[in-house]
């Protein structure tokens, strides 16, 4: 654990020098969630634990990747003075990157922390706070610092581009279809998939794809006309894709599976059903089906 900017991250927005906008722009109440920022990198460059902690809530909290480290005023002072007798040159810098008025007594604010120790090692880490009103003044009710990144590891969106299009495989009277393309701001990546038995369609449902900030990972969501559902989760292994796979079916039932896409060229890939189950009990695999675009790509 980084402990010289975990404290100074979860201080985190109070002491913001910079923001998104500028401040003539900004409402009363968001100029005065900025103004917390001058105070609190006042206290903190000078090092002054117990101001730095009146900026929180009576009973707030303040906790680093998820993980609470502070609760109630007189921990975050504690935290700090310790904090502070470790590390007495250190310095921070905050810059805003938003603050949403989401009601009379509710603010919260995201951006960037960085540190700066004796020794001019520097460590720049993401927050998140959370402000209450208390008696017209601004007051954190929890601060979350993080100090892993918050985007993913990779280019999911360039990993998962080749779905975009129209796919279809045939099995005999049966044939499965399924669209791929990109939601409004690029953000989710839909498929809607329809089954068919001969000429009558028997099943069909739309999945979501996105990247999972909280838990660091691509996931989606399923689900079918029937009332089936279930989520996934998506890993990339060489020219394959791993997708453990968490159902309820349409009457209550828990499912799971692995579910694998071996990507052959552009225009083809190999899918694959195994670790399957139905309220725990083991199920075979499926056989390897070949997938193809309809409409293929240069």
């Amino acid at each position: 654990m980084r402990c010289g900017v975990f404290l100074c991250c979860v201080l985190i927005a109070l002491g913001s020098t910079h923001a998104e906008e500028p401040s003539g722009q900004l409402s009363p109440d968001q100029q005065a969630v900025r103004q917390n920022a001058e105070a609190f990198v006042a206290a903190f460059d000078q090092g002054d634990a117990k101001s730095v902690a009146a900026l929180w809530a009576e009973k707030g909290e303040m906790s680093l990747d998820g993980e609470a480290i502070a609760v109630g005023r007189e921990e975050v002072e504690a935290t700090y003075a310790e904090y502070f007798k470790q590390n007495p040159e250190a310095k921070i810098e905050i810059r805003i990157d938003s603050i949403e008025v989401l009601g009379p007594a509710l603010a919260i604010e995201r951006g960037h922390s960085e540190v700066i120790n004796d020794d001019d090692e520097s460590v720049a880490d993401a927050y998140r706070l959370v402000y209450t009103k208390v008696d017209d003044a601004w007051l954190i009710a929890s601060a979350n610092v993080q100090q892993e990144l918050l985007g993913p590891p990779y280019d999911w969106k360039a990993d998962l581009e080749f779905l975009v299009g129209q796919w279809k495989v045939t099995d005999g009277d049966w044939s499965v279809t399924a669209e791929f393309e990109w939601v409004p701001g690029g953000n989710f990546l839909k498929r809607t998939f329809t089954v068919n038995d001969g000429d009558r369609a028997a099943r069909a449902g739309v999945q979501v794809i996105g990247w999972d900030a909280q838990e660091r990972a691509i996931t989606s969501w399923t689900f079918g006309e029937d009332g089936g559902h279930g989520r996934s989760w998506w890993l990339r292994d060489g020219n394959q894709w791993l997708i453990e796979t968490e159902g309820i079916s349409p009457h209550g039932e828990v499912v799971a599976a692995r579910n694998i896409i071996t990507l052959l060229d552009d225009n083809t890939f190999r899918w694959q059903s195994t670790n399957r189950s139905f309220e725990g009990v083991r199920l075979d695999d499926t056989e390897t089906i070949r997938v193809t675009r309809v409409s293929p790509t240069d």
